[in-house]
């Protein structure tokens, strides 16, 4: 349809002619119709000649189109300009013989009587959407109905009647509303609370409430969000999404938002003074914080006053912040991160978010809509897990909102979601009762020496392809449900112990495919000093901790050989966390299954550290064998490099030079042709942690005559108590 195109004369529009009161008529430049001036007085005029004739009953209809901003942004502003001429024209045909005014942009008012509104308003709007069918556009009308007993004059019953279209903006399946009781006691608490928020403040009925935030993987407490109630003397608990957004519309928004930041550093002050544990806190700012007052400097003030460091406080703003005034804005979340804050993006997934904001602003975490945890279908799953591993890439953390159940909450924990907050942790309360609920429903609150460690473990994304060798992309060749994922675990060693703090599905389908069938078993074999692995697994540990290196693990057990891989994440004075992958060889195929089978490899690689293929005219090797982490290639590009940087960080000082002859690629190929035997070896010292050395045999062995660029390199542990035995066999 091109029917928008049409050009409307202005006298086309209708108005009534036969009456006195429009003499001196003001009317819109664009569309002929009253301006608001003209509209009040002249409906004034025509209610009092009218009430002189006995008629008592009038209607004021004021008129807003749906989605005409749309329209504008699709089309252009003349091409909206001509819509409004079109609705004008509508309205008088609609409403024959009325006072019909334009108030401002899409907004319209009708003075009627002695007709059904109702049914107007219907043919109205039937017209207009027939006329806008190709971008289905409706309007929204409220209406003023006056009585006999009204006194309320023009201004106020067009204000009602804006109440009553405003209150049904965004309800398809409402045309129209009348002006009734629930309205108007709604209008009577707007100016009640625009009348005592000062009061509110003053006298304490403002409160702020806490809902606890915990860790997915640990499930401790690790933060809380500060929210306002209203507990009024008059009207008793009035709901936040009523008072906030009445104090937004009217501009007071900034003195409940610089009041909440107030009463949090209040309370942080008084939790420390009584040895309550302390947790970050966040709270949420208004777009007219920014432009009402220095809301960055009021914060400052408010926790330089209370002692309270910065870091405890983070701020929340949502995406429609960022929509105007976007340089400002940008510059303030800069001061807030200068200043030692945190910001959040709250609601991300509510309305119309965008992924540039990632690109313009820095934000520290991402709060992700309770929304999609409130459908939790496959679809909403599928975006929660996507939003997660964007995230993840670009070094932002993650929060649910809304988790009401397990099922969410394991979900959450599976996908590696960092963070969580609802009712199936804790509905808010005040800061006391909320700590003294939490511990009798056994959660823990976390240490502050904590709060990076876990920060930390919380980077890890499980939805990779491979975490271990980075943040791939996620795979799309399966839909989710059915994805099948890398086997990862992340693994705790304390002092004395370590046990798993995260496993997922793929993870323990591994360890059972290899004959053990729970986590708590692996971890009864991990921490048995008598068992081989515990010494490999330690070693292999200690070599990677604070390091970007891979450690490897080879084993045997339960007649299936498997490799174990590790990455250290983060450490803290009582423990240190690696990342886990496990991978069943045998179950794959790699290697023949008859060997894999036979018991005795067991024994056999219980010998060796590691075992290592060289191929020296290709200068590099390959890992046959890992019993600890001693990759002679050391993540170079060259096995000589290898060798180099292996003397440098793994060798004794003193057998350095004596291992770099041994190992010297130039001379490998003549010394084993030269001996009388498959292999030669030597001693030296290798360090087991720390400065702590050990002596162990190296080994170079021929695969055959015929193939002389290849050869077995073994590190071999030994009982003996060597004192100087690095002699070398040339």
């Amino acid at each position: 349809m091109n029917k928008a195109k049409k050009l409307i004369n202005l006298s086309e529009v209708s108005l009534l002619k036969d009456e006195d009161c429009y003499k001196n008529a003001e009317l819109d430049y664009l569309t002929g119709c009253f301006t608001f001036k003209s509209f009040r007085e002249n409906a004034a005029c025509v209610m009092r000649k009218k009430s002189e004739n006995n008629l008592s009953y009038f209607d004021i209809v004021y008129l807003n189109i749906e989605r005409f901003r749309f329209y504008n942004e699709q089309y252009g502003f003349e091409r909206g300009d001509e819509l409004l001429k079109v609705l004008a024209k509508k309205i008088t045909e609609s409403f024959p013989q009325r006072i019909i005014a334009r108030f401002s942009n899409d907004c319209f008012g009708i003075f009627t009587y002695d007709i059904e509104v109702p049914d107007a308003i219907q043919k109205l709007n039937a017209s207009f959407y027939e006329y806008t069918l190709d971008i289905n556009m409706s309007i929204k009308a409220g209406v003023y109905h006056y009585s006999s007993a009204d006194t309320l004059d023009i201004s106020g019953a067009v204000d009602c009647a804006k109440l009553a279209c405003d209150s049904i903006r965004k309800r398809f399946d409402t045309l129209y509303r009348y002006y009734d009781q629930e309205l108007e006691r709604r209008q009577e608490q707007v100016q009640y609370i625009i009348s005592h928020i000062d009061q509110a403040i003053e006298e304490n009925w403002i409160k702020v409430y806490y809902q606890p935030v915990i860790r997915t993987l640990g499930r401790e407490v690790c933060g809380m969000e500060a929210l306002a109630r209203w507990d009024d003397p008059q009207y008793g608990i009035l709901k936040p999404s009523f008072f906030i957004d009445i104090l937004e519309e009217y501009h007071l928004i900034h003195k409940l938002d610089s009041c909440i930041v107030t009463k949090v550093c209040e309370d942080f002050y008084n939790a420390r003074e009584s040895g309550r544990p302390l947790v970050p806190v966040s709270f949420n700012l208004s777009r007219l914080d920014f432009e009402l007052c220095d809301i960055v400097s009021l914060i400052d003030e408010a926790a330089n006053m209370y002692l309270i460091p910065k870091d405890l406080l983070h701020i929340e703003i949502t995406e429609s912040i960022l929509t105007e005034n976007a340089a400002y804005i940008k510059d303030q979340v800069e001061r807030f991160h200068k200043n030692g804050y945190e910001v959040w993006m709250d609601d991300f997934g509510s309305g119309y978010s965008s992924l540039n904001v990632f690109k313009d602003y820095h934000f520290d975490v991402i709060k992700i809509d309770m929304l999609f945890l409130k459908d939790f279908s496959l679809e909403s799953q599928q975006i929660i897990a996507s939003v997660v591993d964007m995230a993840k890439r670009i070094g932002v953390r993650t929060l649910a909102e809304g988790v009401e159940t397990q099922e969410q909450l394991d979900f959450l924990r599976d996908i590696g979601c960092e963070k969580a907050q609802g009712f199936f942790i804790d509905k808010p309360e005040p800061y006391d009762m909320m700590c003294d609920h939490l511990r009798n429903l056994g959660y823990r609150f976390e240490a502050p020496e904590l709060r990076s460690y876990h920060d930390d473990l919380g980077q890890v994304n499980f939805l990779g392809t491979n975490p271990l060798d980075g943040y791939e992309d996620l795979s799309r060749s399966a839909k989710f449900k059915e994805r099948k994922g890398v086997p990862l675990g992340i693994f705790e060693f304390h002092q004395e112990s370590g046990h798993f703090i995260y496993t997922n599905k793929e993870f323990r389908d591994a360890l059972a495919s290899i004959g053990i069938y729970s986590t708590d078993e692996a971890e009864l074999r991990i921490n048995d000093a008598n068992n081989p692995f515990f010494q490999k697994c330690r070693e292999t540990a200690e070599s990677i901790l604070g390091t970007t290196e891979e450690g490897y693990i080879d084993m045997v057990a339960n007649n299936c050989y498997f490799m174990v891989r590790a990455r250290s994440i983060s450490s803290y004075s009582e423990g240190s966390a690696f990342l886990v992958n496990i991978q069943n060889i045998s179950e794959n195929g790699a290697v023949s299954k008859k060997i894999l089978l036979d018991k005795s490899l067991t024994s056999l690689y219980s010998m060796f550290s590691l075992v290592d293929t060289l191929y020296l005219d290709e200068d590099t090797d390959v890992p046959v064998y890992m019993g600890a982490n001693y990759y002679i290639h050391y993540g170079r590009q060259s096995l000589r490099a290898g060798i180099k940087a292996f003397a440098e960080n793994e060798i004794h000082p003193d057998d350095r030079n004596a291992y770099l002859a041994f190992m010297n690629p130039d001379t490998i190929k003549t010394r084993l042709m030269t001996t009388t035997f498959e292999s030669i070896d030597a001693f030296f010292r290798i360090r087991i942690k720390n400065d702590v050395f050990e002596w162990r045999q190296f080994i170079l062995a021929r695969f055959s005559d015929k193939d002389q660029n290849r050869v077995l390199f073994c590190i071999r542990t030994t009982n003996a108590h060597l004192t100087d035995q690095t002699g070398i066999q040339m």
